[in-house]
């Protein structure tokens, strides 16, 4: 058995849409990797990623599958995870980490499955020695079953059991390990304080020049879409009392006013399970009822990437005088061709090659004129981070290609724009490796100056010799 006796892991837990995301990807700030093997983002859900591997997802899904079970089902009884059913997922998931570990020496990885799932990956963490450290997302239950109701229409009540479910499962299984329990609502006002804090508990390096990258194209405050205080459960009719009991109790302990490690958040997550295992027929009634609801809600949640072109008339750049095109989330060479007959007075264009960060390579670009080709390439701009070996990299979520000194000319009667772009990485794995590249440029700015350092500083030690061997020279003569 291969052991990482010198590897870390970070497994981020919480119920979904509790923060889970942001709280994940400021982890970058600790040196944190994701891998490029991460769910793409998605419009009006995730624009900012989901920190998802989607092996990890995959391997999870299929677990709640053997159980007859899914992420929107109320488990309060644990799964058996020493049977014959698993043998083959975990030596997946076993080479899997393997993999993953041998590429970074801090993997984090996310998924609101996990808090339910820890009975089969810590095992495999133990058996690879592995340095664990767990974060738990704490968010108001009225907060998730607002947000889960705009994506998937789910139940209130649903919401609010499946809140305790994955709040106390997650407590319980990392009881006397390395964990940390997080307020979302507290991190998105001091996430800086907090990272600090935890890199200091863990002893790890902090990178400032990656917090920084975090909150200027991550974290925002309109990540949270409502926000509510402990009254505001108390004045709600609907909600049963043990959401109410858990959430008085946890609060304290999630916004560091309490020790974490205290044996009474132990003693009242398992009574808090009890009362949902005494909820069991009901709450599988419950579940029946929202299966259709989330079946439904399914196909409306897919990532649709898109290339759109702006065609500015005179009136600047507007939503209405634009053209989308569909982009497929594959890495290849894809056309494009803009019919541009409709507009007229053309005074310029602008082009945005994905809804997203993107990796990608232009291969041709130009415009048709009277059947007359009339190449762009040249002409190109763009605001991306880099540009190598042909491949730009657009660590933005909003990608630009514009165009330096169009005439009017080439720009009159023109009848279509044609693109022909290689899409080597989209979204989420885009980032990070636009991420990877930035702090790679950063370090070797950093030696470089190091390096001019070292040349100024030996300079400066053969001066002063030739100073003090001419003073000497001048006593001794004197």
């Amino acid at each position: 058995m291969i052991e990482f006796l010198d590897k870390r892991i970070i497994v981020i837990l919480g119920m979904h849409r509790s923060g889970t995301s942001a709280i994940a990807s400021g982890l970058i700030a600790l040196g944190a990797e994701f891998g490029d093997h991460l769910l793409p983002p998605s419009l009006d859900n995730n624009e900012r990623g989901f920190w998802e591997d989607t092996e990890v997802v995959a391997i999870n899904e299929q677990l709640l599958a053997i159980n007859n079970s899914s992420w929107y089902r109320i488990m309060p009884e644990p799964i058996d995870f020493n049977t014959d059913n698993y043998q083959l997922l975990k030596q997946q998931a076993r080479q899997l980490l393997q993999q993953r570990l041998s590429q970074f020496n801090c993997w984090a990885i996310k998924d609101p499955r996990l808090s339910r799932l820890l009975g089969f990956w810590q095992p495999l963490f133990a058996e690879l020695s592995l340095k664990v450290h767990y974060l738990i997302a704490f968010r108001h239950p009225l907060s998730i079953a607002a947000s889960l109701a705009k994506r998937d229409q789910l139940l209130a009540l649903t919401s609010y059991y499946l809140w305790i479910d994955y709040l106390t499962a997650s407590l319980l299984a990392t009881e006397a390990q390395s964990r940390s329990m997080i307020d979302y609502d507290l991190w998105l006002q001091n996430s800086e304080i907090i990272l600090r804090q935890l890199a200091e508990e863990w002893h790890i390096d902090y990178y400032s020049e990656q917090y920084q990258y975090y909150t200027q194209h991550i974290l925002s405050q309109n990540l949270c879409h409502s926000q509510f205080k402990t009254e505001d459960l108390l004045t709600k009719t609907d909600i049963p009392s043990v959401i109410i009991e858990a959430y008085q109790f946890l609060l304290p302990f999630s916004q560091g006013q309490l020790p974490q490690a205290s044996i009474k958040i132990q003693k009242s997550c398992q009574a808090f399970r009890q009362q949902l295992i005494e909820q069991t027929f009901w709450l599988t009634e419950l579940y029946k009822r929202d299966q259709c609801i989330i079946q439904s809600t399914i196909a409306q949640n897919q990532q649709r990437y898109y290339i759109q072109l702006f065609i500015n008339t005179g009136q600047g750049i507007r939503e209405i005088d634009s053209i989308k095109q569909r982009v497929l989330n594959q890495s290849i060479e894809q056309q494009f061709i803009f019919d541009l007959t409709p507009f007229s007075s053309i005074e310029n264009l602008r082009l945005d090659p994905l809804n997203n960060s993107v990796i990608l390579a232009v291969k041709r670009l130009y415009l048709i004129k009277n059947e007359i080709e009339i190449d762009l390439l040249a002409k190109l701009k763009t605001n991306a981070l880099s540009l190598q070996g042909g491949y730009y990299f657009f660590e933005t979520i909003d990608p630009i290609c514009y165009f330096e000194a169009l005439t009017s000319n080439e720009l009159s009667a023109i009848q279509k724009l044609v693109v022909v772009i290689e899409y080597q990485q989209l979204g989420q794995a885009a980032l990070c490796l636009c991420l990877q590249r930035s702090q790679q440029q950063h370090l070797q700015q950093l030696q470089y100056y190091k390096n001019q350092l070292a040349q100024l500083q030996h300079q400066y030690q053969q001066q002063l010799s030739t100073i003090r061997d001419a003073a000497i020279a001048i006593l001794k003569a004197g």
